[in-house]
């Protein structure tokens, strides 16, 4: 489909560079270490996009599959222990079998506990 020449967008148009009046986005370091999650069940899952465990376009289906194979996961505690942590507020998707809101209720009943 063409699109009207008074619709046409060009690739400088959408490119802006950075100024005074524009400065580049900042880019923050996670806190804390990420620990080694290299036994992950989640890793080059051959049923499973990385999309299943971020979110951001996952169905739901693919969220409740990413938990389940987080539930047989070798790294599960390490997993969770790190999304739960300072991390699991700035990552969003499943880590550790939890969602993003089921972190943030087991961080805020840490914060009561103390």
């Amino acid at each position: 489909m063409r699109l009207p020449a008074d619709h046409a967008y060009s690739v400088a148009m959408s490119v802006r560079k950075a100024d005074s009046a524009h400065p580049p986005p900042r880019v923050t370091a996670l806190p804390g270490r990420l620990p080694d999650l290299s036994d992950g069940a989640c890793i080059d899952h051959p049923y499973l996009s990385e999309n299943a465990w971020t979110g951001a376009r996952a169905s739901y289906r693919d969220r409740e599959l990413a938990r389940a194979v987080c539930g047989g996961c070798a790294v599960l505690s390490a997993c969770r222990e790190w999304g739960t942590g300072p991390v699991g507020g700035i990552v969003n998707g499943i880590i550790g079998g939890l969602s993003g809101s089921e972190r943030r209720q087991i961080r805020r009943q840490r914060q009561v506990a103390r």
